[in-house]
């Protein structure tokens, strides 16, 4: 019994860090005796277990990494209320099912990947309390409805990653993935100044691609793929940023001529069109 013999053995843990080791759950009550853990890494390993209650009492808790364990069961909400969590992921555990709390004023998140999960609900308009949120990653899970304007008060939010609409000016956002949204119309991201990364990829946007779309970033974009959709074109007049390395407008209905991408440019793809 690996919980047992650690709580034992290191009742003054604070660091417990096991990922791929070949561990087997459950997570058992004993290890509600490490008061001063601070950091749980357990992803890659086999759990087949439920995410304990009593992880809720730990109040040192800064990182959470669960990734891949095949937990099962309802995660205990009050995990994310802990006001020191400032890392929670829990990828790829498509079993484990639950919904979002209202968070804290104040939490200390930044990090929160829930993708491919079974995680379910809206997401709560006081998700604008993490002050300090920079990643969050909720793609592949059942989330439903608007996303929260609250958003647009995260200063530091620089990585989102959803599975539908986004609202339009979240600040200091440097990588967009919106693949597989059902999106009907280009989102608007005229406003985002430090867009680096755009991905529309199988949505179903038809029409033209618009000229302004070359500008997000102050020409700073590097990656554009708006493959799999219904665009048609390009609208002219348009200007490929200097710095952009991966184009992929593959399987479109896109034809005419298209400009020649700048020197800079690594990855091009225009098949499957017209």
């Amino acid at each position: 019994d690996w919980c047992k013999g650690l709580s034992s053995s290191l009742p003054n843990l604070e660091v417990l860090s096991l990922s791929s080791c070949q561990l087997s759950g459950p997570l058992k009550d004993s290890l509600e005796n490490l008061k001063s853990l601070s950091v749980i890494r357990l992803d890659y390993n086999n759990l087949s277990a439920p995410i304990p209650n009593f992880f809720a009492n730990l109040k040192n808790l800064t990182v959470m990494k669960l990734a891949s364990c095949n937990l099962i069961g309802t995660f205990p909400e009050k995990v994310l209320q802990l006001q020191s969590l400032q890392t929670l992921d829990l990828a790829l555990n498509n079993n484990l099912s639950g919904s979002l709390p209202d968070f804290p004023i104040n939490g200390s998140l930044q990090s929160l990947v829930l993708s491919n999960t079974n995680l379910s609900g809206a997401i709560p308009e006081s998700i604008g309390n993490l002050k300090n949120l920079s990643r969050i990653n909720l793609r592949q899970s059942n989330f439903s409805g608007r996303i929260p304007k609250s958003l647009e008060k995260l200063t530091h939010l620089s990585y989102i990653d959803f599975n539908s609409s986004i609202v339009s000016h979240l600040p200091k956002l440097y990588a967009l993935n919106l693949a597989s949204c059902n999106l009907q119309k280009f989102p608007n991201l005229q406003n985002h100044s430090t867009l680096m990364y755009v991905d529309l990829s199988d949505n179903n946007i038809p029409g033209e691609i618009p000229n302004w779309i070359w500008e997000v970033g102050n020409g700073g974009l590097l990656y554009m793929n708006v493959s799999h959709n219904q665009l048609t074109g390009l609208e002219e007049p348009y200007t490929f940023p200097i710095n952009l390395t991966c184009l992929d407008l593959h399987s479109n209905n896109l034809s005419g001529v298209i400009h020649v991408p700048p020197i800079m440019t690594t990855y091009i793809d225009y098949s499957n069109n017209r």
